[in-house]
């Protein structure tokens, strides 16, 4: 085999590869940005899933990075178990487009996208469009190299002995551990396709890596699974069965669709990339008649109670939009479990004071989100309530009571992240703090927990514990004075000034949050 064929193949791969990467780069803070925002809508029916994820992974040419950011979503709590089943389907799909754009040829014209990227990407107002643009350029161009280097292959006595050889149970299994290396289906069955238009191998053969490149494809998944949550290790195993259950089932009805291609008067690459999409479709259209009892074996495979804290209202329901009072019950309740999350931040970060641990510094950062995302739902939740419906002033005054709630919890949130950093920071930067200083902080901190708790409970009883407010008011001044004192005695490094101070200041504003709430709650 001559050494430049090789060396172009290995090109045509690598430009493959780095122009997929960057292009799912490029998209998927695109997609990050819309997708929080639509998700539950779409998601809802299995079938607009599967479209969800088919228009996906058709944009981003790569259903490893769709399987993998729904794994992700679905661990974040952003979405759930059975809702990612549907895009898990449409992903197969979606690889087909590129399959199909190889056998029409289309990707000849890979120096049009790259100009025309080129010429995008100079201008500001269009330059992430251009590089959108210059990238699947990028990917044309690598195929079109693998296409130039396989038409000097075909000549090689050596590289066509051993495709002469090969059988369609051994290229499936080669498809399985490429696409497994490589991590993209996409490039296996486009390469498969191209020996096809060179006459390198006949249709068997392209039908078995096809088969074997969708196996291949949940290696990823399964590896990205590790350390998710129990419904993102559902998610992987889902998307696994789903790739060999599809996989089964061709290969039961292999000669059959052999035969069935055969009569099709069309060339050999159309009908590969025909297959490829019938073999994606028909799968996903029989798991999507199966999803109810396919779901429930994932299930019961992998049994328990998922910890995840989904980003999503629990009890927010626009079917009441147009029922002020129970609507806004339904608030009031989401108020109250946002309020919980938060004390959760808390008593997480408590324990940092004294001693840092990164991974509960991730947890606190996860609550946040969290936080964040249900202050966004509940706020929009209220303004629709507010337009839609002529309110009492009772009910006007509850609205405007919740608003002003909402964004209080969504400060002690912000606060005690806060808290975290400050702790983060000083580990960090090794900073010298007396024990003494310490201790008071942590048990300062478990008492604003104490009152946390009071105004939570305040959401059903309406009594709020005024007096410890005032006790935590008056502890944190003498802290301060006992601060000073030490200080001054250097008993502290003055480094600890900041920590102190800081970590001071924001417990400070907890407790007035925690006062504003109880207020706008009687």
């Amino acid at each position: 085999m001559e050494t430049y064929s090789i060396i172009l193949s290995i090109t045509g791969i690598i430009m493959f590869l780095y122009g997929i990467l960057q292009l799912s780069k490029k998209l998927e803070s695109v997609v990050k940005e819309k997708i929080a925002f639509y998700l539950r809508k779409i998601t809802q029916n299995p079938l607009r899933g599967t479209v969800f994820g088919f228009i996906v992974t058709a944009i981003n040419q790569s259903s490893t990075a769709t399987t993998v950011l729904t794994i992700a979503l679905v661990s974040s709590g952003l979405l759930s178990f059975y809702s990612s089943l549907g895009i898990l389907f449409g992903a197969n799909i979606g690889t087909t487009l590129i399959v199909n754009l190889v056998a029409f040829g289309i990707t000849k014209i890979f120096v049009i996208f790259l100009l025309l990227g080129f010429l995008l990407f100079s201008i500001n107002k269009t330059k992430k469009t251009g590089e959108i643009v210059f990238y699947i350029g990028g990917i044309f161009f690598g195929l079109f190299l693998l296409s130039f280097a396989l038409e000097s292959m075909k000549y090689d006595p050596s590289f066509t002995s051993i495709l002469a050889k090969t059988s369609p149970i051994l290229a499936l299994l080669y498809s399985v551990v490429f696409t497994a290396i490589i991590q993209s289906s996409a490039i296996t069955v486009s390469s498969a396709i191209l020996m096809g238009q060179q006459g390198l191998i006949e249709l068997p053969i392209i039908m078995a890596i096809i088969i074997g490149a969708n196996i291949g494809t949940t290696a990823t998944a399964l590896l990205a699974s590790f350390g998710s949550s129990l419904n993102g290790k559902r998610t992987a195993l889902a998307h696994f069965l789903f790739n060999i259950g599809g996989a089964l089932i061709f290969l039961l009805f292999f000669n059959q669709a052999h035969l069935l291609l055969s009569l099709i008067n069309m060339p050999l690459a159309n009908k590969a990339a025909l297959f490829h999409v019938l073999f994606n479709v028909i799968t996903a259209i029989i798991f999507l008649i199966l999803i109810r009892p396919f779901s429930q074996t994932i299930m019961k495979i992998l049994p328990g109670k998922d910890e995840t804290i989904t980003f999503l209202p629990y009890y927010l329901n626009k079917a009441f939009i147009k029922k002020p009072e129970i609507a806004l019950g339904l608030v009031r309740k989401e108020l109250e479990r946002e309020f919980i999350l938060a004390e959760k931040m808390l008593k997480k970060t408590a324990p940092l004071i004294e001693k840092f641990n990164h991974k509960k510094f991730q947890e606190i950062n996860y609550l946040e989100e969290a936080v964040n995302n249900l202050q966004g739902e509940i706020a929009s939740f209220l303004d629709e309530l507010s337009r839609k419906n002529i309110l009492t002033r009772k009910q006007l005054s509850m609205v405007v009571s919740y608003a002003l709630i909402v964004d209080a919890i969504e400060r002690i949130a912000d606060r005690t992240l806060n808290i975290a950093q400050i702790a983060r920071y000083r580990w960090l930067n090794r900073e010298e703090v007396s024990r003494e200083t310490l201790k008071q902080l942590k048990e300062i901190l478990q008492e604003t927990i104490t009152l946390n708790s009071n105004c939570i409970a305040s959401f059903r009883t309406k009594k709020y514990d005024q007096g410890l407010e005032q006790e935590i008011l008056g502890k944190l001044k003498e802290l301060k004075k006992d601060y000073k004192e030490r200080l001054k005695n250097n008993k502290e490094a003055p480094a600890s000034a900041m920590f102190f101070s800081d970590t001071i200041i924001n417990i400070q504003r907890i407790v007035y949050n925690c006062t504003d709430i109880a207020s706008h709650l009687r």
